[in-house]
C-alpha cells in the first residue's frame, strides 16, 4: 500500500471516528468556515470548511442532517465538517427547504444538487477542482442522501465515491406496527414528501406508485448505484431497524459493493455507540476507503 493511501486511510479512520459520535466526546474546532448561500431561501445554504492546504482532486464530504424533514439546519453536524477540514478533506453541511416550506422531496433533493454544484464552483474560483465526494447523512438527511445519490450519480458534478448512512428511512412507509414513531407519522411524511394525498385507504392505488417510488430510495436501487455503507442501531424506535435491512439486502442483490453495520442496543441518535461499535464502521471505511478515493 503506498504512503499516499496509508495517508488517506488514516484520515479518513479519523473523521469517521467522530462522525455521529456524542459531542461532549469532541474538543472544540476553530470556526473557520463560509457561509454559501446557493438559493434565495434562507434554508438553501451550506457551511464549507477548507483544509489549510487545498490542493486539486481534494475530496469533499458532504454532511445532511436529519429532522424528519422539517426541523435541523447546516449547523448540526457542523463539527463533523471542521473535523473533515482538519484531516485534509472540503468538510461541507448543507441545509435544504423542509416541508415546513410547502416543498417536496424532489425540491429537496433539488436543493442538494445545487448545493453540489455550488461547492464545485466556490472550489473552482479557488483554482482548486474537487476530486471525489461522500455523502454522509443521519435519518431524514439519509433518506434524501441516498436519494441524491441513487438518482444523480451519472450526472454529480463532483463524482460520487460512496454513501455511508445512519437510520435512513429507504422506504418511509414501511410499517413495523407498535414499535416506532414513524409508523404513526409515515403517512403524513409521504403525503408531505410526495404532494400527493396519501393515505392508508389509498397507499397501494397503483395510480400513486410512481409518487411513492419516488420518494423511495429502497425502489432506486440498480446495479449502477454508488457503493453504500448502511448502519442501522438495532433499538432505533423512530425509523425501523428494517430499512436498513432491506436496503443491504436489495443492494447486495443488484451487486452493488455495500456494507452493513448494527449498533447493538443502540437507539435512532446512536449516542450510546460503544468503541466496539465504532470499529465496524471504521472498518467499513478503511474497505471503501481504499477502494474508492
Amino acid at each position: 500500500m503506498t504512503k499516499s493511501i496509508l495517508s488517506l486511510l488514516f484520515s479518513l479512520t479519523s473523521f469517521f471516528l467522530s462522525l455521529f459520535a456524542p459531542l461532549q466526546a469532541q474538543k472544540d474546532l476553530p470556526n473557520t468556515g463560509v457561509r454559501v448561500q446557493y438559493g434565495e431561501s434562507p434554508k438553501q445554504a451550506f457551511d464549507m470548511y477548507l483544509p489549510d492546504d487545498v490542493e486539486d482532486g481534494v475530496n469533499v464530504v458532504l454532511v445532511l442532517h436529519g429532522g424528519s424533514w422539517l426541523t435541523g439546519s447546516q449547523t448540526k453536524f457542523a463539527r463533523y465538517a471542521k473535523q473533515a477540514a482538519q484531516y485534509g478533506y472540503v468538510g461541507v453541511t448543507a441545509d435544504y427547504r423542509s416541508l415546513y416550506y410547502n416543498v417536496t422531496a424532489a425540491d429537496m433533493v433539488d436543493d442538494i444538487a445545487n448545493a453540489c454544484e455550488r461547492v464545485k464552483t466556490e472550489l473552482e474560483g479557488r483554482g482548486v477542482t474537487p476530486g471525489k465526494l461522500i455523502v454522509a447523512g443521519h435519518s431524514a438527511g439519509a433518506h434524501l442522501g441516498l436519494i441524491y445519490a441513487y438518482t444523480h450519480y451519472a450526472d454529480a458534478p463532483i463524482p460520487i465515491a460512496f454513501v455511508t448512512v445512519v437510520a435512513a428511512p429507504a422506504d418511509p412507509l414501511l410499517h413495523d406496527k407498535g414499535t416506532t414513531a414513524l409508523e404513526a407519522l409515515r403517512f403524513i411524511a409521504a403525503t408531505g414528501l410526495t404532494g400527493e394525498n396519501i393515505t392508508a385507504g389509498n397507499v397501494d392505488d397503483p395510480a400513486l406508485q410512481s409518487a411513492i417510488d419516488a420518494i423511495t430510495p429502497l425502489s432506486m436501487v440498480t446495479p449502477d448505484v454508488p457503493p453504500t455503507i448502511v448502519c442501522q442501531g438495532d433499538a432505533d424506535m423512530v425509523v425501523p431497524c428494517k430499512n436498513a435491512e432491506l436496503l443491504y439486502e436489495k443492494l447486495q442483490a443488484n451487486g452493488v459493493d455495500s456494507l452493513f453495520v448494527t449498533y447493538e442496543n443502540t437507539n435512532h441518535f446512536t449516542a450510546s455507540v460503544s468503541e466496539e461499535m465504532q470499529q465496524k464502521r471504521l472498518d467499513a471505511m478503511f474497505v471503501f476507503a481504499e477502494r474508492y478515493l
